[in-house]
């Protein structure tokens, strides 16, 4: 499923590739460079945050194996870091959030960035957004939700472990445009219901 996933990000061409973090699940640290060799093929660059899954939160802390991994296949981890990239002559200051449920995400980062250039944030769990100094960047792309996975009407949401009410798609919070991706894994069951693992290609003007 991740070469097919590979593949298809590959042939959208996108400028700059975004991983919103639960890269696993309940994976021993000797499956997981295996697990994730496909993303080593991505054809552009790459960044991303650890998830709460692959943190520990709950289960075992596999986030250094997951971390040294990601490095070697060339995805730059995100984890509390500011990184100034430029896509067709543009610049953009790329943030990116330590694991919220970690304690430890610094959230007077995006207050760094150089508000001349396009602020962009990446984090895994939607409602660090919540806790963001109102308008500090211009767009947020988080993960987390898995988009409620299994969508039993008017149940799925009670399930969904997030303070506001982030399911998947675009939501305006704390005066911060964000998109919550449903992303393409599974947690606890091994299988979605009316969720499709998406691919999501957003265009910024």
């Amino acid at each position: 499923m991740l070469k097919k996933t590979v593949d298809k990000i590959n042939k959208s061409k996108p400028d700059l590739i975004l991983l919103a973090g639960d890269f696993v699940w309940r994976l021993p640290e000797n499956k997981i460079a295996e697990k994730l060799d496909s993303l080593k093929n991505l054809s552009a660059p790459a960044y991303a945050v650890i998830g709460n899954h692959d943190d520990g939160y709950p289960g075992v802390d596999v986030s250094p194996k997951i971390i040294r991994t990601l490095n070697e296949y060339g995805i730059k981890i995100l984890d509390n870091k500011l990184e100034t990239i430029a896509i067709k002559n543009k610049e953009i200051d790329l943030i990116g959030l330590k694991e919220l449920w970690s304690g430890e995400a610094n959230f007077s980062l995006p207050q760094k960035a150089n508000e001349e250039h396009y602020r962009l944030l990446l984090t895994h769990n939607p409602d660090a957004v919540l806790k963001l100094k109102e308008g500090s960047v211009d767009l947020a792309v988080a993960g987390h939700t898995h988009g409620g996975q299994v969508k039993i009407p008017f149940i799925y949401k009670y399930f969904i472990p997030t303070e506001n009410d982030f399911v998947e798609g675009f939501y305006f919070v704390n005066g911060i445009k964000t998109f919550v991706t449903s992303g393409i894994g599974t947690v606890g069951l091994p299988f979605r219901f009316l969720t499709v693992p998406e691919i999501d290609i957003l265009e910024i003007e």
